[in-house]
């Protein structure tokens, strides 16, 4: 990808817009991976009002984040469309993924990634005034004879699968939309501390109506690599009771 300063793609409000060609000099000194998680925490993509922490992913990550985390369907408030996230909490600032914390988690959302860099056609912009750069950092994200650092190749990556895999998720969504297998969640927790937390506005693949599908649509959908996809995003729903154990276990610890 290049780096020319255009305007930003809206993934993200922004407030001061420059391309990461501009001052690289003074990268190394702006930038704290430390403070990577804490950040994506506060700006997750909310989709409703709720204190759910969702973080938006695309299909070509739904595998390997079903291993840690539940997958759900939400509506942006925004423009009504669907969207595709990863559920890591039921309060606002709580991460339940094993190692997140410590950005060791199994899975870590392109999304989270690339906080603060945003894609603009083939160049990447980035928002000085994100929480993400602040005084003090000592990551470079550019090498001394101006090829990008290992940091700066992830975040690349990490916005390129993000530009090149959204279009084929919204395609899937629309798919699955289409053939009524989208349901709500109907998922109530009840926590040791008398918290109780309920999974409204989310919705999963209704098992019933996917299996009642004619044959020539399961064959499409598995030709197109979806059935797989779909299949993942209802069996991630088991994580949703490892997340609630652990949530108990932090209770019991504190």
């Amino acid at each position: 990808m290049g780096v020319t300063a255009k305007s930003a793609c809206p993934l993200a409000p922004l407030s001061r817009i420059v391309s990461v060609n501009e001052g690289r000099g003074n990268w190394r000194k702006n930038w704290k991976r430390s403070t990577a998680w804490r950040i994506a925490i506060c700006v997750f993509i909310q989709w409703r009002e709720s204190t759910l922490i969702l973080f938006q992913i695309t299909l070509i990550e739904a595998e390997k984040a079903a291993s840690c985390c539940p997958l759900f369907f939400a509506k942006s408030p925004e423009t009504g469309r669907f969207g595709l996230g990863a559920l890591f909490g039921f309060a606002a600032g709580e991460v339940l993924v094993e190692g997140a914390n410590e950005a060791n988690a199994a899975f870590l959302p392109c999304n989270i990634q690339r906080q603060g860099f945003f894609a603009d056609g083939t160049d990447i912009v980035v928002d000085l005034a994100a929480p993400r750069f602040a005084p003090g950092g000592t990551i470079p994200l550019f090498n001394a004879d101006g090829t990008p650092s290992d940091e700066m190749r992830l975040i690349q990556r990490a916005v390129g699968v993000m530009v090149q895999h959204t279009p084929p998720t919204q395609a899937f969504i629309e798919e699955m939309l289409r053939l009524r297998v989208i349901e709500p969640v109907d998922i109530t927790l009840n926590f040791d501390d008398g918290a109780k937390v309920s999974l409204e506005g989310l919705y999963t693949i209704s098992g019933d109506a996917l299996n009642a599908l004619a044959d020539e649509d399961i064959l499409g959908l598995f030709r197109k690599g979806w059935l797989q996809a779909a299949l993942t995003i209802r069996g991630s729903l088991q994580q949703v009771a490892v997340l609630a154990r652990r949530r108990n276990e932090r209770l019991v610890g504190a």
